[in-house]
């Protein structure tokens, strides 16, 4: 279960009716959310915030969302991004999904949608945290065999010698 209060979201668009809506929307619903309205205040955000997904425009001026994204997951592999879009297009959808994107929204939003793919998402970071989790608690565990083994034959090794 995702724990919606400490989830935070960062929504990003250039017209700022937009963000607000989608703001009051997700604080409505309970979630933690911030607003960005270029990507340079949404990379200040970033850096300040612990946040797990983020809502992205595709098109905005001077740094586009495609950009914003790289330098997001670059920054941040494990937040999940949603790209936004009022000009929707197949192409669009696949490079934004190869540089990194969770998933893609068209514009007008649908708010159903919104809700559910945000719950979507925040599972699905959830579940990628507890496998690395788990993999570096195997790994520690396995290291810490590996050198108990060491010893072990070091003593059986120097025992059978004198």
């Amino acid at each position: 279960m995702i724990n919606k209060k400490i989830s935070e979201i960062l929504v990003v668009d250039d017209q700022k009716e937009l963000v607000d809506l989608i703001v009051e929307f997700l604080r409505t619903a309970g979630y933690t959310v911030h607003g960005a309205c270029s990507a340079e205040e949404a990379l200040r955000v970033l850096e300040r915030a612990h946040i797990y997904l983020v809502l992205l425009d595709i098109q905005m001026p001077r740094v586009n969302g495609i950009e914003l994204l790289k330098m997001i997951k670059k920054r941040q592999p494990l937040v999940q991004v949603v790209m936004m879009t009022g000009y929707g297009s197949i192409d669009r959808a696949v490079l934004t999904m190869k540089t990194g994107a969770y998933d893609f929204l068209s514009k007008p939003i649908d708010f159903k949608e919104l809700d559910a793919l945000i719950l979507k998402a925040l599972e699905d970071r959830k579940s990628i945290i507890e496998e690395k989790n788990l993999k570096g608690g195997l790994k520690r565990k396995l290291r810490n065999v590996t050198t108990e083994l060491k010893r072990t034959k070091k003593k059986k090794s120097g025992e059978g010698g004198g």
